[in-house]
């Protein structure tokens, strides 16, 4: 299998990454070296210290950390941040503010022996990457490297697959993360329809379902994924499963689209109720 091994530099006070794939067994991509502080950002933002929540005092201390978090290994100018984080507000104000939050983000990360994890670096900050493993900095390493291999190494789909368990930031109602988590769901899209395609071609045709599946439990209203489990089910001999998949799909068309199942599926459908599996299986 492929594991992703990371190296970083630090020019001009940014931090840069450089991944390389290098041999190794693994069932899962895990963290190369072992970080105590745990980041999650897919499906809610929540950080944790072995085992343990970490809590911040205050909700401005939390979305520094997450802002930190959004910009990766890259360091940011304070202002910028105060930007982000208090818009409407007078410089000075938000000066004082950031300056307050950030001393309780870091009286939170003393607490637990953690005093070091926020790096000020000629007016920049970073998160020490050496204390923190992220789920999200992980998603985006792989993505590198499926975009080097052109998305054809599945146990790195997989794996990129694994990672994403949800929203970006869950219901956190960040502004400044809206560009990311649009980017995110789209990479996480690309990836469960390259799955779906490998899955396929392989023969996995449970595997091509619960690919599809993942996708719609992200995007409910989106059709594409439900044709696709559908085609999936009658290719693995499951008519029952791809009626009960159609019927799903035709209650979207109607409560949510306003229209009514395209030509090529109602003449499914009527092929699956009417008993005519076998003319379903030749036109798939």
């Amino acid at each position: 299998m492929l594991v992703m091994k990371h190296t970083d530099e630090i020019k001009d006070g940014a931090k840069s990454t450089a991944y390389q794939i290098i041999d190794g067994q693994t069932s899962m991509f895990a963290p190369i070296y072992q970080k105590s502080l745990y980041i999650r950002c897919f499906g809610g933002f929540t950080v944790s210290y072995n085992g343990k929540p970490v809590n911040f005092p205050t909700q401005k201390a939390e979305e520094i950390l997450a802002y930190l978090v959004n910009c990766g290994r890259d360091a940011v100018m304070r202002d910028l941040i105060i930007e982000d984080l208090w818009p409407d507000m007078y410089l000075v104000n938000g000066i004082n503010n950031f300056h307050v939050n950030l001393y309780n983000m870091r009286k939170a990360f003393k607490a637990i022996d953690l005093g070091d994890i926020c790096i000020h670096s000629k007016g920049r900050y970073y998160l020490n990457p050496e204390h923190v493993y992220c789920d999200a900095w992980q998603f985006d390493g792989i993505m590198e490297l499926l975009r080097a291999c052109q998305f054809q190494n599945l146990s790195l789909l997989e794996q990129a697959s694994e990672l994403y368990r949800g929203q970006y930031f869950g219901m956190n109602d960040y502004s400044w993360s809206a560009e990311r988590q649009y980017q995110y769901e789209h990479c996480f899209e690309t990836v469960q329809n390259k799955l779906y395609d490998m899955y396929m071609e392989q023969g996995r045709y449970s595997k091509a379902v619960y690919a599809m599946r993942r996708l719609i439990s992200v995007n409910p209203l989106s059709p594409e994924p439900y044709d696709k489990c559908i085609h999936a089910y009658l290719r693995g001999n499951q008519p029952s499963a791809a009626l009960n998949h159609l019927l799903m799909l035709e209650q979207i068309y109607i409560k949510e689209l306003g229209e009514p199942l395209p030509g090529s599926l109602l003449e499914i459908k009527h092929m699956l109720t009417s008993g005519r599996r076998k003319d379903v299986a030749l036109k798939r």
